[in-house]
């Protein structure tokens, strides 16, 4: 493991000219020119990664360990903006946002995503903390992907993407304890909305990824305890009894499914 790109260049190699006291500009910007740098070094376009995605998707759709330099303001599929905080953008900060995105452009995205957490702890800003856990997930690394990502839920709670991320990661690792109030929340919301067949597939998908089956059918058991009589339910119930390997259970939820609705 490569450790955080810390250290600001000499004068001699590289100079970085920051007029002191000034706020953070938009990362955006800063991500541009961070990959007209990058460009120059290198011949090879980037492969694009988007916006951060639950660990599944991400895995399932990454062939390269390559990242974007571009961090969008506001992510997409959210439309509040956030409460940032006023961090003043020094030499050294400048620099190491600069060079994790060169450094993730050469193909180094561990030691590009450790700086990126590092910064992120520092600043509490949730932009730097979402990029931290983009660049884990391109990496595949969910040592690193967990605490970057439960910082940005942290920075970021009323955040959608940020909250899908968490739960998809805890989930693929077996933390139900910590996943199951944001589900449980997302179910309440859901049958507040009557949203509840689109909640329960949702839940059911990132069940099944994960590796513990039957603690994943206990969790589902207390989180559809209000849902008896919803067809959605019982079917995600079969599901991940299913995969659980309880046949009985399976069969079950199947019938009790059918009973409403023969259909």
């Amino acid at each position: 493991m490569k450790a955080p790109l810390l250290a600001p260049p000499s004068p001699r190699r590289r100079r970085v000219t920051v007029r002191s006291g000034a706020r953070w500009p938009s990362l955006a910007a800063l991500a541009a020119g961070a990959l007209l740098a990058s460009a120059c070094a290198s011949p090879t376009a980037p492969v694009p990664v988007g916006d951060a995605r639950p660990v599944e998707a991400a895995a399932a759709s990454q062939p390269e360990v390559r990242a974007p330099a571009r961090l969008p303001l506001r992510p997409v599929g959210e439309t509040a903006p956030e409460a940032l905080p006023e961090v003043e953008l020094t030499p050294q900060l400048m620099f190491q946002l600069l060079a994790s995105e060169i450094a993730a452009q050469r193909g180094e995205v561990g030691s590009a995503s450790a700086t990126y957490l590092s910064m992120a702890q520092q600043t509490r800003d949730p932009r730097l903390a979402r990029r931290a856990t983009e660049l884990a997930l391109v990496e595949r690394s969910l040592d690193r992907a967990l605490p970057a990502a439960q910082l940005w839920h942290e920075l970021s709670p009323n955040s959608p993407i940020a909250t899908q991320t968490i739960e998809s990661l805890w989930l693929t690792t077996g933390r139900f304890e910590d996943a199951e109030p944001l589900l449980r929340a997302r179910l309440e919301k859901a049958r507040a909305e009557q949203r509840l067949p689109d909640a329960y597939a949702q839940i059911q998908r990132a069940l099944a990824r994960t590796v513990d089956r039957k603690g994943a059918l206990a969790m589902l058991d207390r989180l559809a305890a209000p849902d008896t009589r919803s067809t959605e339910a019982r079917l995600a119930l079969a599901a991940v009894a299913h995969s659980a390997d309880d046949v009985t259970r399976a069969a079950a939820e199947a019938e009790a499914a059918m009973q409403l609705d023969p259909s």
